[in-house]
């Protein structure tokens, strides 16, 4: 007897079509504040379309709607969850063998062809299992559904200090010299350059002291990562909706994206008559970066957070680091994103040397970010170019020696700076060089402290330093600066450290 369309609909294994559904929502539940609906929806329907392909083509071998459903769901569960398979193997010491794309690939497809081979022999409809595999997922999607919705929400409504810009007292009557800030990368203090590493930087900072610059001997960054460094020190608080400093995601290092991007720092200065300028490597609020490498090289791009849980993105990751390690290895010069980081180094730092030559109605807030100290470590002491295997695999040879010998190199770039800054800025200035946090190189026994020690030196025209202690803290660096030189009444904030560990 011919099924009636209500038991045609109820037997439907609606499985194979709720899967990538639940797989694309869920990405986006989980990178709300990297990826929108627009970045997702040509994926969905791409897996939307090949998963009726994948149905219609299992159903000319099996006859039967339901298990060309089943399959289909099975198939579509290999290709789209491949990397959390992989992963999972990885990461239980008794598995790792088994996550060898040599034993791994060969396992996935016997697998399927067992379940070819019992779908077949199969007599009943399977109506049970479509209906339990379809609800089963669509209790996902709620869930995840729901996620979507409450942190889309709280995004929306979540407190930043930007908003308390509008409240600050407006200072008419105050002289508004313009403010070079400028990030050295990692550059550590001279403290913790020589407790930790026996190195003498005191010719870098006498160069300082003697242009008038003073230096900040126990200055502290609050964070060990740049994101979370940069967001805290331009909105003069610390970072909240931080779920778990332990285990940060995409997500919380998008936050701080955005936490930049709308800075209490730069309204201030916008509503005191400031002209923004943006050499850096962040987005500011309407000054996007000249440079794309936080989405280039230091965040993943949004393509490969959607795809590179696949079976296809996980085996194109593979044969990616195959070609990087043998072009590094025959020393021929590879077109991979670490060079990116030197080029923009270039150009940000060309662009810095030009802007006191630019002449203005409004005083100037030029904020300048390079990756150097940085790694890669692109030169030595002298200026020479450090070999290719060094530069692209620093941990074989001596990480420490080869980023003090770049720090030489880097002293050399920040004085030529200030005194391009000093000698061609149409008014005297006010310069901020500061590391965004100490060296990260684990220390055998260390408590860490010294990924926090960072460089801060601070040049004002008037030389009066006296606001500014010896243990500034970053997250007050411009409360401080603001109380100083425009009359505020920022209370500084209490000194606290946070060691941040990505997510893996």
């Amino acid at each position: 007897m011919p099924k009636s369309l209500p038991d045609k609909i109820k037997s439907f294994p609606f499985c194979f079509l709720l899967f990538p559904i639940f797989v694309v929502v869920h990405i986006w539940e989980d990178n709300l504040n990297y990826i929108n609906f627009g970045d997702i929806l040509l994926p969905g329907l791409a897996y939307l379309i090949s998963s009726f392909a994948i149905f219609g083509i299992f159903f000319l071998v099996f006859r039967q709607v339901q298990k060309a459903g089943i399959f289909a769901f099975c198939l579509l569960a290999v290709f789209l969850l491949f990397g959390a398979i992989h992963d999972f193997l990885k990461s239980h010491a008794y598995l790792l063998p088994l996550s060898r794309y040599r034993y791994l690939l060969p396992i996935l497809f016997l697998l399927l062809l067992i379940v070819i081979f019992r779908l077949r022999k199969e007599k009943s409809e399977m109506n049970k299992l479509n209906r339990f595999l379809s609800l089963l997922l669509l209790v996902f999607l709620l869930v995840d559904a729901g996620s979507l919705i409450k942190k889309t929400l709280m995004t929306k409504s979540r407190p930043t200090a930007v908003r308390g810009a509008a409240n600050y007292p407006h200072c008419k009557e105050c002289a508004k010299p313009d403010i070079y800030f400028l990030i050295f990368d990692e550059y550590a203090s001279t403290r913790c350059l020589k407790d930790f590493w026996n190195y003498d930087n005191h010719k870098f900072d006498s160069s300082l002291q003697a242009r008038g610059f003073h230096i900040i001997p126990d200055s502290r960054s609050n964070y060990n990562l740049t994101f979370f460094s940069v967001a805290s020190i331009l909105n003069m608080d610390y970072i909240s909706g931080i779920r778990d400093f332990k285990n940060c995601t995409l997500d919380d290092f998008t936050s701080c994206l955005n936490w930049i991007r709308n800075s209490a720092v730069v309204d201030l200065l916008e509503r005191n008559g400031y002209q923004i300028v943006n050499h850096s490597i962040f987005d500011l609020h309407g000054k996007p970066s000249p440079e794309n490498l936080i989405t280039l090289t230091i965040l993943p791009t949004k393509q490969s957070v959607i795809y590179e849980q696949t079976l296809l993105g996980r085996i194109k990751k593979a044969f990616d680091n195959l070609r990087d390690e043998k072009n590094v290895q025959l020393h021929s010069r590879p077109a991979i994103s670490q060079y990116r980081f030197l080029e923009a180094n270039e150009r940000l730092m060309e662009q810095v040397l030009n802007e006191p030559r630019k002449r203005s109605d409004h005083p100037k807030f030029v904020y300048g970010h390079f990756l150097m100290p940085h790694q890669p470590y692109y030169f030595d002491s002298l200026g020479n170019p450090a070999s290719q295997f060094k530069t692209l695999s620093p941990s074989e040879s001596n990480p420490v020696d080869s980023y003090l010998q770049y720090l030489v190199y880097t002293n050399k770039k920040a004085l030529q700076l200030v005194d391009s800054i000093r000698a061609n800025n149409a008014t005297p200035p006010i310069i901020i060089l500061m590391g965004d946090h100490g060296l990260k190189g684990a220390i055998p026994g260390s408590d860490f402290r010294h990924v926090f020690m960072n460089m801060n030196a601070i040049y004002l025209p008037d030389k009066n330093y006296h606001a500014f202690p010896d243990n500034l803290s970053a997250v007050n660096q411009f409360r401080i600066l603001f109380n100083s030189i425009f009359k505020q009444n920022f209370k500084p904030l209490k000194d606290s450290t946070m060691l941040i560990e990505p997510a893996n």
